[in-house]
């Protein structure tokens, strides 16, 4: 039952990012929306690391705030990796660090742990 829980969600958002990240042209509101890609990196990332955080904590894995942010991290660059061989994708630096940025939201909470 905690792997339905909370692993599953892990494996499920980590599909969805590659499946997006596998579209030549990935779904986008439109061209007059700014910030629109950046806003979506980080929101995906800020998920991801939520989803490994909550799956850490409740397998009592220590260290889970830093793991959860390298792992979503990590998760990140083998996304930006995979879009090498995706067609009209590339490899962006910028991606990554705004990756990096969401996954990193999450050290806020420790604030709001005590």
């Amino acid at each position: 039952m905690k792997f339905l829980k909370y692993a599953l969600p892990v494996i499920i958002w980590m599909i969805f990012i590659f499946y997006i990240s596998s579209l030549s042209s990935p779904p986008s509101p439109g061209e007059g929306i700014k910030f629109f890609n950046e806003v979506f990196h980080f929101s995906e990332y800020l998920i991801l690391s939520f989803l490994f955080l909550r799956m850490f904590n409740e397998y009592d894995i220590k260290n889970g705030f830093l793991l959860a942010i390298i792992f979503s991290i990590l998760y990140g660059l083998t996304d930006e990796i995979h879009q090498l061989f995706v067609p009209y994708r590339a490899f962006e630096i910028k991606d990554l660090i705004i990756d990096g940025l969401g996954a990193s939201v999450i050290l806020i909470s420790l604030f709001f742990k005590k």
